[in-house]
């Protein structure tokens, strides 16, 4: 059992939606079998539309699900950070509770600082400087070394950025969608799109794979926040959702609540990001085989960070690193 959280250890997601509450819905499969359980990458996704970002709910979100791969080319150099609350219930009793932090220092020429902290005093640790990889788990050594692949470092901060989008994903069917005005966020002219509750929804997207079945059954009773994204190229840069729905899995009928924070400044500015101390670094020849199983395993649904146990084997959803809520 591996409860969720971002999008992202040495391949760790930030911060996602949900909770993952069984591994072994994959069976073992490769990923190209798991269709919509691993997301898949696309670096030919075509431009976001800036005529109907602030209308259709599909565009806008592509727009708050963008890659920080793609983010950090738009953009040049900046520092984000963000916050997730995540709580489920059956009935009166919390089964999954807990909230994190995440901060991206992005310089231009692509080096970097992530970090990840959850309130149950688990977290992660990445610094890509001068072509090496420094990973480590909270309160540990930072292990120096190679990048397992020329991917690892674009996917350690996807994954670290990813909670807005994730989140929004999973509600944003029944997303209402006004504004559209000019504003600005860190000098850069921005459209501010406001959300809320849809009186008449519709439903949620339908799903055929096992594990997502029970978003079928989503019900949206609150939502509320706020989007804004860049007015050239809509890359995410500053939002918030608040959110409240009910499903069904296995048998059990759940309620969740949601809040996430996302906010990126400092744009157009390189932060200063180095290595760490010589003596917090353990100099390893490749990464250990535990994270890497749980890497193969976990890769685009959850981070690898650890996190504490879920309280029961009736935990009902999946979480998304990478942000990616599946």
């Amino acid at each position: 059992m591996v409860a969720r959280l971002r999008q992202t250890g040495l391949l760790w997601g930030a911060a996602v939606a949900v909770v993952l509450s069984a591994c072994s819905t994959s069976g073992g499969r490769p990923d190209d079998q798991l269709g919509g359980l691993v997301v898949a990458e696309d670096h030919e996704e075509p431009p976001i539309d800036m005529g109907k970002v602030a209308s259709d709910r599909t565009e806008l979100l592509r727009a708050a699900m963008m890659p920080h791969r793609r983010v950090g080319s738009l953009l040049g150099g900046h520092v984000f950070h963000g916050t997730s609350t995540i709580e489920v219930k059956e009935g009166d009793k919390v089964v999954q509770h807990i909230e994190d932090t995440t901060l991206i220092d992005y310089r231009a020429d692509g080096q970097f600082h992530a970090r990840l902290d959850n309130d149950h005093d688990y977290g992660r640790e990445a610094v890509f400087v001068g072509g090496t990889m420094y990973v480590r788990p909270r309160h540990s050594k930072y292990n120096k070394r190679a990048p397992t692949s020329d991917d690892e470092p674009l996917e350690v901060r996807d994954e670290i950025f990813g909670t807005l989008g994730a989140q929004l994903e999973l509600v944003g069917f029944a997303a209402e969608l006004s504004g559209g005005a000019g504003t600005q966020v860190g000098g850069r002219q921005a459209k501010e799109i406001d959300l809320a509750l849809d009186p008449h929804p519709g439903k949620p997207p339908k799903q055929t794979l096992p594990q997502r079945k029970w978003r079928a059954s989503i019900h949206v009773t609150a939502l509320k926040g706020k989007l804004l994204v860049d007015a050239e190229n809509g890359a995410p840069l500053k939002g918030d959702l608040d959110a409240a729905l009910t499903f069904t899995r296995d048998g059990h009928d759940y309620a969740m609540t949601l809040h996430v924070t996302h906010e990126i400044d400092k744009i157009g500015t390189d932060p200063e990001v180095s290595a760490p101390p010589a003596d917090l670094v353990v100099v390893v020849a490749q990464a250990y085989k535990e994270a890497d199983e749980r890497e193969q395993l976990l890769h685009g649904i959850a981070p690898p960070a650890r996190k504490a146990p879920v309280p029961s084997d009736t935990a009902p959803a999946e979480g998304a690193g990478g942000g990616r809520a599946k």
